[in-house]
């Protein structure tokens, strides 16, 4: 069984080994017992000898299943406690800091903090009484030569980062995966952190450090000569905190304004009858400088549609301007299509290799025509084949990857698809549906390479289906976002419905990968009409953490079901340093062992819901 399997979740308090590291003696007598009364035992009973080994001053490479934040990840971590997941289930509790107290605790330093890492022997360690080592006896497999990764800390950063020694008992758990008939498939053990970052910005270390023997009457024992005191470090990685001005759900939220879709707003007294149609289709009036040196004013809309409007194109063109439309009522031009053809024909001349590939199986492919055409005309000479012969055969496959990425917008120059500021305003979201005409004639001007001749006009009539749209494929429909989010949230996930995403019928969209497109600019694709959207963050791991409140922070509990309960005020140990008092926290909560506690302080992933109407 594996993991794989695993349908639920739950929480064990502890998961104590059934045997502790160290040495234990098994004697062996025989005695035989007559009349119930008298009892005769053999001479020179045996003893057998073993000793329990365990991980002490290192993990190997596999004993950590995974750590939370990420390591190396970037992203709004300010209030996560993070956590350690480990592979052996009874690891926490195969030793002791003291009395009953689980030995391992993971301690975080935030930017500036004194934290002096290296790697020494274990002859070093033992002799690093002055930094507050304690005593420490070998055991089986242990040796001097043994390398140790330890971390010297400021005693007084120390002071204030450690868990209270009752605490440290709230900070671990067991974590049990079970399958569908309840059967354990998995067993793992989890290290929870006491500190968040908050508001700090920049880089975070995490270790997970052995604190075997540390604690005297409930408290860690400070014995070294000076300021530093030298802890074992068995996992260490690292983390950049960018906390965003606004939470996620709340950023999100505020993206909802009218328009919906990528259109002009309307104007406070209504837009003249005349132009209404057009800006309702997206388009915009845009400066035209004219062929003839004169200005005009002429619509455009690049291929993000507010709503499906078919217009009917002759391609191939023989030129641009034979794409332009015209609009008697307000004697304005519509270049959508004609700026689309251009386009796509310098985007594919720019492209050097692929246009040669491009222009080498276009003039194969017209030779292959003539001798064709040369062959029926003369059909009483010898042929040699030549319907056959020198066939191109279909577009080179680096042609037809680049025809697809161009009809998938993903060329296409950020101006031609919002061509004016207020159609993506800053802090907006835009719903749009592709216009497949718009792309067509994107595709046509691409494959106009070579196409000079009446007679080039002709071949790629007959050989334009290589290029044509798939009148099976689904549409393509997708969303613009332009806000701190994006830079804020890099883990952004979209997932995209055909209908509301909490009906239970709705069917979910393929989406295409998404495109960022500036700083704070994103847009996201999707094959099929998009109805629903819902939009969260990636989940990594389940992870554990505070909620934010105003400018703090408080708990929301969770419960079995995943429901959030009413706010608590956070303990804190040490406020400017953001150290929870745990045990304190876990009161606050009505958490009754740290199972309990670790699901009441389940970090849920938001996530918030767009419907179109």
């Amino acid at each position: 069984m594996s993991a794989d399997t695993a349908t639920q979740l739950q929480f064990v308090a502890s998961h104590t080994p059934a045997l502790a590291p160290g040495v234990y003696t098994v004697s062996v007598e025989q005695a035989v017992v007559a009349d119930g009364t008298h009892t005769f035992r053999a001479a020179g009973g045996q003893a057998l000898r073993f000793e329990v080994a365990g991980p002490r001053f290192t993990l190997a490479e596999d004993a950590v299943v995974g750590v939370y934040p990420p390591d190396g990840g970037l992203d709004d971590y300010q209030g996560v406690l993070p956590h350690v997941l480990l592979r052996s289930p009874t690891l926490p509790w195969m030793r002791e800091a003291g009395a009953g107290v689980p030995w391992l605790a993971v301690l975080l330093f935030a930017p500036g903090e004194k934290a002096q890492e290296s790697v020494i022997s274990l002859a070093e360690l033992r002799a690093s009484g002055a930094l507050g080592v304690p005593a420490i006896t070998l055991e089986a497999a242990q040796s001097d030569d043994d390398r140790v990764h330890v971390v010297d800390v400021d005693a007084a950063v120390l002071r204030a980062l450690l868990p209270a020694g009752d605490a440290l008992a709230w900070a671990t758990h067991g974590r049990e995966a079970l399958d569908a008939a309840d059967a354990v498939v998995s067993e793992l053990a989890v290290v929870v952190g006491g500190r968040i970052p908050g508001a700090t910005r920049g880089r975070f270390t995490a270790h997970l450090v052995s604190l075997e023997g540390r604690l005297s009457g409930g408290a860690f024992a400070f014995t070294q000569a000076g300021d530093t005191v030298r802890l074992v470090s068995l996992k260490r990685w690292s983390f950049s905190n960018r906390p965003a001005p606004v939470g996620f759900a709340e950023t999100l939220t505020g993206l909802d304004r009218t328009p919906s879709t990528l259109r002009l707003p309307d104007p406070d007294g209504g837009l003249p009858e005349a132009a209404a149609p057009w800006v309702q289709r997206g388009c915009v009036p845009l400066a035209h400088h004219l062929r003839d040196g004169g200005r005009a004013a002429s619509w455009y809309r690049g291929p993000l549609q507010p709503e499906p409007h078919d217009v009917e194109l002759a391609l191939p063109a023989r030129a641009a301007d034979s794409l332009l439309r015209f609009d008697p009522a307000l004697g304005m031009l519509d270049v959508s299509y004609a700026a689309a053809w251009e386009l796509g024909r310098s985007l594919m001349l720019a492209a050097k290799d692929v246009s040669t590939l491009l222009f080498r199986w276009k003039k194969a492919h017209s030779m292959q025509l003539r001798r064709a055409e040369q062959a029926l005309a003369h059909a009483h000479l010898a042929s040699d084949g030549g319907l056959d012969q020198g066939d191109p055969g279909p577009l080179p496959p680096a042609v037809d990857a680049w025809f697809t990425a161009l009809r998938d917008l993903e060329a296409v120059p950020f101006p031609y698809l919002v061509p004016h500021e207020r159609l993506l305003p800053p802090e907006s979201i835009r719903f749009f549906q592709v216009d497949p005409t718009w792309i067509d004639a994107l595709v046509d001007g691409a494959f106009s390479v070579g196409r000079v001749r009446a007679v080039d006009h002709a071949h790629d009539q007959d050989r334009r289906d290589v290029v044509a749209r798939d009148a099976a494929a689904a549409p393509l429909s997708g969303i613009l976002i332009r806000s701190a989010l994006v830079s804020a949230y890099p883990g952004l996930l979209a997932d995209a419905y055909d209908r509301s995403a909490e009906e239970p019928t709705a069917t979910a969209l393929q989406q295409l990968p998404s495109l960022r497109l500036g700083p704070d600019v994103l847009m996201l694709r999707y094959r099929g009409a998009l109805g629903g959207v819902r939009f969260h963050l990636k989940p990594e791991t389940l992870h554990f953490g505070l909620d934010p409140s105003g400018s703090g922070f408080v708990k929301r509990p969770r419960d079995a079901s995943g429901g959030a309960g009413a706010a608590v005020a956070v303990p804190w140990a040490d406020a400017d340093r953001r150290v929870l008092d745990l045990a304190a926290l876990a009161a606050a909560v009505g958490a009754t062992d740290s199972a309990d506690f670790a699901l009441k302080m389940i970090e849920g992933v938001p996530f918030v819901d767009f419907t179109l109407a």
